[in-house]
């Protein structure tokens, strides 16, 4: 068959998946498969009536066996009856977790049981952890015996083989920080760099805590003696995350505004559900960041952004629903946040204080800090109200970033300077907002150095928010 009569087949396809529930069980590349060797007998002149009566054959053919195969797989598909959490029942009032909680409802979590020996008067226990290729989920108990507070220093999970850190360098405590004398029940989530590519440097590992008394002489002591290091070795049962956990290669792509995020695949696990994408290299425009990218799951129940990870891979990350593993998953994205390429160039004379390049008129030099007696350029943005918003609704504003780097009039290039009054080479200043809209004000080290005028500043990001939706089917 010609390559664009399989291609209008494969869309044909494509489109009516947006449409109804999956079929996980029937094969139809089979039917198109088993048709194209039937076909490929016939005489090169009746090729295009073959393609259409494939076509409305398939076609009739998914109006009757769709509606079958759904009500076959519904029960298999409809939401798991929830399984008691056991020991881990204590936990309850403080998970929020979508992730956790329902991983625990599915049975997905294992219980670990192992506490530290007592330290200080402290004793470190893991009762419980769900784990896969991307991240880790877990549920610890902090025993205080001491009359003080106590709070989190630091807290890691290594390889009890090699004694790195197992490829997790983030962790968001979901329960606070601070604990009181007594039980304190604990969540943790970490997250990879990386995917996880070996499950066996997954199999020995140390929890490790680091804990400091909430103490005045503990606090302003930068001595290590007021900290506690407490450890706790245990073992992960890695054939879970094998049946936990799915890839699904998806590369197709969301058009917003002409522009393209191409899709590459999703990793649906029981920490969370983690979408690769990347930007396509054709895009006339620089893409800052999505709007409301969210998951939405079955019918009607949707999953917000948890949150990004740009290490590497651009990937976004949304809690996930263990207790409807085979619903149907759709990506959908509310806008961008998107500069043309062209215009991201930033061209301004500091010592006549005047912008002679920027791509519009919504920025301005600021009065609360001047280059000639502060070394800091003072930037301020402005963001109209958007058209049917209320004072205080929420509005799309992502800011600005410049490159930490400019060029003089010679075309000399410089860095911008670290000072030591707590600004950094950017910082933003305050944030005003009236009925015309939002003002904020950024402030860039230059340095007191005169330069050749006019400095050229390259913006990694400005706010200029684009408002137009497109989803992308995953499963």
């Amino acid at each position: 068959m010609a390559e664009p009569e399989e291609k209008l087949i494969e869309d044909y396809f494509h489109n009516m998946s947006t449409k109804v529930d999956e079929v996980p069980d029937i094969k139809l590349e089979t039917a198109i498969h088993n048709g194209i060797l039937r076909g490929s007998h016939k005489r090169p002149s009746v090729r295009r009536g073959f393609t259409i009566a494939v076509l409305a054959t398939l076609a009739a053919a998914l109006f009757v066996i769709v509606p079958w195969i759904q009500a076959r797989t519904e029960p298999e598909r409809a939401q798991l009856p929830p399984k008691s959490w056991g020991e881990l029942e204590v936990f309850r009032p403080i998970i929020k977790n979508i992730s956790l909680k329902s991983a625990l409802d599915a049975g997905m979590v294992q219980t670990i049981g192992v506490s530290s020996e007592e330290k200080d008067g402290y004793i470190f226990t893991l009762n419980g952890v769900v784990a896969d290729n991307k991240g880790m989920i877990a549920l610890y108990t902090l025993q205080n015996n001491t009359q003080h507070d106590v709070l989190l220093h630091g807290m890691s999970i290594d390889n009890a083989r090699s004694n790195s850190r197992s490829s997790q360098t983030n962790f968001f405590i979901e329960s606070g920080y601070h604990w009181r004398p007594g039980v304190n029940h604990i969540v943790i989530r970490y997250l990879r760099d990386k995917e996880q590519e070996g499950l066996e440097e997954l199999e020995e590992l140390v929890a490790n805590m680091i804990v400091t008394p909430d103490t005045p002489e503990a606090m302003l002591s930068s001595s290590t003696k007021y900290r506690t290091s407490l450890s706790i070795p245990f073992k992960l049962e890695t054939d879970r995350i094998q049946q936990n956990s799915r890839t699904i290669i998806v590369n197709r792509n969301l058009k917003i505004a002409g522009q393209q995020i191409v899709v590459q695949k999703a990793y649906i696990a029981p920490t969370g559900i983690y979408v690769d994408i990347k930007y396509h290299k054709d895009n006339t425009m620089n893409i800052n960041s999505l709007f409301a990218p969210k998951i939405i799951l079955g019918k009607g129940k949707s999953a917000e952004v948890l949150s990004v990870s740009e290490s590497g891979t651009r990937t976004l990350i949304f809690y996930n629903d263990n207790m409807n593993k085979d619903s149907r998953m759709t990506l959908e994205v509310e806008g961008i946040d998107a500069l043309e390429k062209s215009k991201r160039e930033l061209i301004i004379n500091t010592e006549t204080r005047t912008i002679i390049n920027a791509p519009d008129n919504r920025l301005t030099i600021s009065d609360e800090k001047t280059v000639e007696k502060d070394g800091i350029l003072a930037l301020t943005l402005f963001t109209p109200k958007e058209e049917g918003k209320e004072e205080g609704e929420e509005r799309l504003i992502s800011g600005m970033l410049v490159d930490d780097n400019f060029v003089d009039g010679t075309g000399s290039g410089h860095f911008m300077s670290y000072r030591p009054d707590h600004f950094t080479y950017t910082t933003e200043g305050e944030h005003h907002q009236d009925e015309t809209g939002d003002k904020v004000t950024y402030f860039y080290n230059v340095g007191s150095e005169k330069l050749p005028q006019p400095l050229t500043f390259i913006l990694r990001g400005y706010s200029n928010p684009i408002q137009e939706t497109d989803r992308v089917r995953i499963r």
